[in-house]
């Protein structure tokens, strides 16, 4: 038998203990049916403690007294909850707060043109539907802007009135600048214009003027050249011939163009909010077959073409961009 008090292992009936001198009388309780008995309130907290068991051996009271216990590897102690991991995952106990990293920062800026184009678009506007509806006010207000522009700026040598008096041949350099613009309505104008002045002077037919210009643009420049005793720039040669043969020749090109335009800006636009992928494609390409032929009746188009001209081949661009990548 064991004393009830320190343990101590004795020989059966012994009535006192003889380590700590405890009186065994026969009402005791032996120590080791006290390790097994459940917790109460007549237990020390030593037997208390003891009297928890681990494992499936416990009671569904004890298992709750102690959570921990049974779970693997757990932190150390008793009523402490598991918090290892498994899997990724916490077993039980308090979920892990969430680990900050600076790599979340970046990727919130990376993620912001996405997060705004998915915003514009729930909206019921894409990025691209953007683009398209820009592309389509370029087309309706380009008509109206410098289509073509002339720019002068020449020094020419000109005779001085006081040595024409005075018999000498000085001459003086006077800086000439001059810069004329024209949008597609007034170009149509001028050319209406000139159309009917070759027709009552002459009987000639513009297309003929245009040509006979273009063989003798070269031979016109050395005359002037030659008159004003003075080099012409190449480019101001190119803007004033450009724009004349654009006159004679394209008639028909810049009395149909500003209003194709119009209608195409119009038209792109409704069906870019309504999301029509082909009719946005071919509502961008009729101005292209219109630049197209604004250039071969002008000859020298990239040295005439003003803030118009750009504006339509950006509106082309944006509107190719917009049909071909829009879903």
């Amino acid at each position: 038998m064991f004393c009830n008090q320190c343990g101590t292992q004795m020989p059966e009936n012994t009535k006192i203990c003889p380590n700590c001198g405890a009186d065994m009388g026969a009402g005791q309780v032996p120590f080791q049916q006290t390790q097994s008995a459940g917790a109460g309130a007549d237990q020390t907290p030593f037997q208390q403690m003891q009297s928890v068991g681990t494992g499936a051996d416990q009671t569904p009271f004890q298992q709750a007294q102690n959570p921990g216990a049974g779970m693997g590897y757990g932190q150390p102690g008793y009523g402490q909850p598991n918090q290892q991991m498994y899997g990724g995952a916490p077993m039980m106990g308090y979920p892990v707060p969430p680990q900050t990293n600076m790599g979340n920062v970046g990727a919130v800026f990376k993620n912001a043109p996405g997060e705004f184009a998915g915003r514009v678009k729930r909206m019921g506007i894409s990025m691209f539907c953007l683009l398209g509806i820009i592309a389509a006010m370029l087309f309706l207000v380009a008509p109206f802007m410098n289509f073509a522009s002339i720019h002068v700026n020449e020094k020419v040598e000109v005779p001085s009135y006081s040595g024409y008096f005075m018999g000498s041949s000085y001459s003086s350099k006077v800086s000439v600048k001059a810069s004329v613009g024209l949008n597609l309505f007034e170009l149509s104008q001028l050319s209406g214009t000139v159309e009917r002045l070759a027709d009552k002077l002459s009987g000639a037919d513009t297309d003929d003027l245009a040509d006979a210009l273009e063989v003798a643009e070269d031979y016109l420049v050395r005359e002037l050249e030659d008159e004003m005793d003075t080099d012409i720039k190449d480019g101001s040669v190119k803007e004033v011939f450009g724009t004349a043969r654009l006159v004679l020749k394209g008639r028909a090109a810049v009395l149909v163009t500003p209003w194709i335009l119009i209608v195409c800006g119009a038209g792109l636009l409704v069906f870019t909010v309504t999301n029509h992928r082909k009719l946005k494609l071919v509502f961008s390409l009729v101005p292209l077959a219109c630049l197209i032929w604004l250039m071969i009746c002008s000859g020298h188009f990239f040295s005439i073409m003003g803030i118009g001209a750009w504006a339509i081949i950006l509106g082309i661009v944006l509107g190719l961009i917009s049909a071909l990548k829009d879903a």
